[in-house]
């Protein structure tokens, strides 16, 4: 069996991963077959992919048909030797600060030769590109995209189910705590069972990190004497239902779509968690704890932006529900994060573009 083509990527830290995971998965969506190899520094990784030190990677022997140079310390060696093999070259994230701290360097033949290899050049703003156009990097091939990070692909879901749902709970406000682990449990109904006092018609979706849980969950939120509906057994929740357990991670967007907040589950007793991403590609407020085990650089960014609150212990996450639900509130918090979701979105959509391109002239795809 052929396999796909390969795309190296060089990172410089954790966003850098994160956004050129997403360009491969959008490339999967599109049906655009490719495999990731990534180099980077230590401490920089990911579930399901290794990142190997570049002193450590040798790229021959492998067929790999475009570098995603995504440092600031651009490495000369690499490029040329990358430019002499003829394997594409795209920069990304190439803010021009480093460069110019070294113009000893960059006003040298050989490294400006090394620059101007790049097939092209993705940087953040007009000064980075007005830069290396000083250098000698061709015109045609810089463009300005701002920076290429993660923006979270949303989940699809059913529109016309989620309107049968908006129908019947008419007037309700949703939580959804997502992927909450069984030690958590407690900590969210008792969250939830605060929050209600002051919210009207709040409803608990309760989605568990394992599957298996959600009937254990349900008889705990009914030993509460709390209305239950469940994903398994009624289907749907209804106006005068208290918690929802949901069952399947395939339906998690139409959970998502429905919620005026989310909590993030995991994150208050360190244990695994979702990619915080997704909130704000579905427009909801989301809300964390402050012992995330992972996804801290996708976490830094949503709370520079202002898209998440964050709560320090257990006892606060009620009042940060009934404060993050009211109408006013989650539209604050969409509105951060549809425009961080909305700056990152062009430096993905073009090197989207832009690795495609290269697969057919190389005659890949």
């Amino acid at each position: 069996m052929t396999r796909p083509p390969t795309i190296w990527a060089h990172v410089a830290d954790q966003s850098d991963l994160d956004g050129m995971v997403e360009v491969v998965d959008r490339l999967h969506l599109e049906n655009v077959p490719c495999d990731l190899v990534l180099t980077g520094p230590s401490g920089v990784t990911h579930s399901d992919f290794d990142v190997t030190p570049l002193t450590s990677f040798d790229p021959k022997g492998r067929d790999i048909q475009a570098l995603v140079w995504m440092d600031n310390a651009v490495n000369t060696r690499v490029l040329g030797q990358s430019f002499r093999s003829g394997m594409p070259v795209i920069l990304a994230n190439i803010a021009t600060t480093l460069l110019q701290g070294e113009p000893s360097v960059w006003q040298k033949p050989l490294a400006q030769s090394a620059l101007k290899s790049a097939r092209f050049a993705l940087v953040h703003t007009a000064q980075d590109r007005d830069y290396l156009l000083s250098l000698g990097v061709d015109r045609r091939a810089v463009q300005v995209t701002g920076i290429l990070q993660g923006c979270g692909l949303p989940p699809s879901y059913d529109a016309a189910e989620r309107q049968d749902i908006v129908k019947a709970m008419t007037g309700c406000q949703i939580w959804f705590a997502r992927g909450v682990p069984m030690s958590e449990l407690d900590i969210v109904l008792d969250a939830f069972d605060q929050a209600r006092r002051s919210v009207r018609k709040l409803v608990l979706f309760l989605d568990p990190m394992v599957e298996t849980d959600a009937p254990a969950m349900a008889q705990a939120a009914r030993s509460r004497n709390l209305t239950v509906a469940e994903r398994a057994v009624e289907g749907v929740p209804e106006a005068t239902t208290h918690v929802f357990v949901t069952d399947g991670a395939f339906e998690r967007g139409l959970w998502y779509s429905l919620a005026a907040a989310t909590y993030l589950g995991g994150t208050l007793n360190g244990e695994d968690c979702a990619n915080p991403l997704v909130s704000a590609a579905v427009g909801t407020a989301l809300i964390v704890g402050s012992n995330a085990p992972k996804h801290h650089a996708a976490l830094a960014r949503m709370d520079a932006a202002g898209a998440l609150t964050t709560v320090a212990q257990a006892d606060d996450l009620g009042t940060s529900v009934a404060h993050c639900v009211r109408p006013e509130t989650a539209a604050d918090f969409a509105h951060a994060g549809w425009t961080m979701v909305a700056n990152a979105a062009e430096g993905i959509n073009r090197t989207v573009d832009l690795i495609k391109d290269i697969l057919v002239a190389e005659g890949q795809t």
